[in-house]
């Protein structure tokens, strides 16, 4: 049976809304609380955090799918605003712990809640089975993007990095 692929101008229309898509749900899921506005990454960040404990930000930076000098940036930010920590090791001047502090833990956790509530929300107009279909559809592109690059391939363009592992953990959080 003969597979019924879209077509070109099919194909652009799809990446262009997925695209919308995407930045669209981030700016909608960006973190709020009484006290500060966080963008996503922000957020990502505090959670990972909380979850790991004080950490360096090598270990960040596959949670968030970024760069190291993308946690550099985020991590001054949250630092700014008092929400996190920076500290060198004793044992080794040049590794830097990322911490929480008290209003950091207090804000990722209240903001854990609206990012679920807002998920719940946002999520509630997907029926499972379109979701399921979407996966799977994303699932097959995604291991042909990855297939296609090949062992140390840049796969042309700019390179960025995928997260490696959800960090929010809906279960644990309060409505």
């Amino acid at each position: 049976m003969k597979q019924d692929n879209p077509t070109y101008e099919e194909q652009e229309a799809f990446l262009r809304l997925l695209r919308l898509c995407y930045w669209r749900s981030m700016e909608y899921l960006d973190g709020r609380s009484n006290d500060v506005e966080l963008t996503d990454r922000q957020l990502l960040m505090l959670r990972a955090l909380q979850e790991q404990g004080p950490s360096p930000p090598r270990l960040i930076c596959p949670i968030l799918g970024v760069t190291p000098a993308d946690v550099t940036g985020i991590s001054d930010r949250l630092a700014k605003k008092g929400l996190l920590r920076k500290a060198r090791q004793d044992e080794d001047r040049r590794v830097v712990l990322l911490s929480l502090t008290p209003r950091g833990e207090r804000i990722a956790e209240e903001s854990l809640g609206w990012r679920v509530r807002r998920m719940t929300k946002l999520f509630r107009v997907v029926a499972k089975d379109q979701m399921s279909s979407m996966t799977t559809g994303m699932t097959t592109m995604l291991k042909e993007i990855e297939a296609s690059r090949g062992p140390g391939s840049s796969g042309g363009g700019r390179r960025r990095r995928a997260p490696s592992a959800p960090v929010m953990k809906p279960e644990s959080a309060t409505s």
